[in-house]
C-alpha cells in the first residue's frame, strides 16, 4: 500500500510543483452545498463522484465539507426547526424537516455506506440527523464492514441555533490507517476540545468544515496556530469559497500532495498521502 505514484499537479493556484504521493491518502473534498440549498439529490450525485474520484487516486479515508449534501446557509435561506424559539427573522427559514433524516436507517446514510463498501474505504458524511425528535449537525462515519458512528457538533454556530441541539461527547475513529479525533467547524476554534482529544492520545484531528469566505485568512491562521500548540495534525475539508482545505501539521506546514479539480467555482479533491503526517 506504499507504492509510490508520480502526478503532476493540476492546481497551479497553490503554486505546486509535481510530487510523489502515496498510495494510502485522505481525501478533504473541497464542495460548496449551498449553491444548490436544499437539493440534497443533486449534491449527493456529485459528492459520489468526487468520492469516486478520490478512491481512484488511493484514498482511504474520505472527508465531506459541513453543508455538503443540504447546504449550511445563504443570503436569503436557512434551516430552522419551527418548533424553537430561535429563528432568524432577516432571511427565509426553511424547514428542518425537509432534509433531515435518521441515522443510520436514512437514505444518505445508506447510500453513502453502500459506497464505502463498494470502494473499501472510510467516509465522513456530514447531514442533519433527527433523532427522537431533536435535531444535530452530525457527522456520520461509515466504514466499509458496514459499521456507523456518529459525532453531533458541540459548539453551536448562530446558524446551527435555529434548529440544531448541542453534541456533548467526543469521538474517536480508529481505523487501519490510524485514530483520529472529530469534529465540526466552530468546534476547531475551541482548546478545550482539543485538549481533550489529546489527553485521550489522539494525534490526528479531522474537520469537516464551512469557514465564512471573509474569515478565511483569520480561521486558516487560527488552525495553524492550534496545529503547533497542540502538537496535532489537523485535516480540514473546507466548502468551496475558501481554499482552507489541507493538512495543518504541528510543524507549520500546510500540506496539499494532490489537488485535482472537480467542477466549477473552486470545487476539488486535496488528497494527503498518510505518511505526511507529523511525528513529532
Amino acid at each position: 500500500m506504499k507504492t509510490a505514484l508520480f502526478i503532476l499537479v493540476a492546481a497551479t493556484a497553490f503554486g505546486l510543483t509535481p510530487i510523489t504521493t502515496q498510495a494510502d491518502s485522505v481525501a478533504l473534498i473541497q464542495y460548496d452545498g449551498d449553491r444548490y440549498f436544499g437539493d440534497k439529490h443533486f449534491n449527493i450525485a456529485q459528492l459520489s463522484e468526487m468520492t469516486r474520484q478520490a478512491a481512484s487516486q488511493g484514498a482511504k479515508i474520505v472527508v465531506l465539507p459541513e453543508g455538503a449534501i443540504t447546504g449550511y446557509e445563504t443570503d436569503s435561506q436557512v434551516w430552522a426547526n419551527k418548533d424553537k424559539d430561535k429563528v432568524d427573522s432577516s432571511r427565509h427559514y426553511r424547514d428542518v424537516r425537509e432534509v433531515a433524516e435518521r441515522v443510520p436507517d436514512g437514505p444518505t446514510t445508506q447510500h453513502f455506506l453502500r459506497l464505502a463498501r463498494e470502494l473499501d474505504i472510510v467516509l465522513f458524511v456530514n447531514l442533519i440527523e433527527e433523532r427522537d425528535g431533536r435535531y444535530f449537525n452530525t457527522l456520520a462515519i461509515l466504514e466499509p464492514d458496514g459499521r456507523v458512528q456518529t459525532y453531533h457538533k458541540r459548539r453551536l454556530w448562530h446558524t446551527d441555533e435555529f434548529y440544531a441541539t448541542p453534541g456533548d461527547q467526543s469521538l474517536v475513529v480508529n481505523t487501519k490507517y490510524g485514530s483520529f479525533g472529530v469534529l465540526i467547524c466552530y468546534d476547531a476554534f475551541s482548546n478545550k476540545l482539543y485538549d481533550d482529544y489529546k489527553q485521550q492520545g489522539v494525534e490526528n484531528i479531522i474537520v469537516s468544515m464551512h469557514w465564512p469566505t471573509d474569515m478565511l485568512v483569520s480561521s486558516t491562521n487560527w488552525i495553524r496556530s492550534r496545529a503547533k500548540r497542540h502538537g496535532l495534525n489537523i485535516y480540514v475539508a473546507d466548502e468551496s469559497h475558501s481554499d482552507g482545505t489541507a493538512l495543518y501539521r504541528p510543524d507549520g506546514k500546510t500540506v496539499r500532495d494532490l489537488v485535482v479539480p472537480s467542477g466549477p467555482e473552486g470545487d476539488q479533491i486535496v488528497l494527503v498521502s498518510t505518511d505526511n503526517s507529523f511525528e513529532g
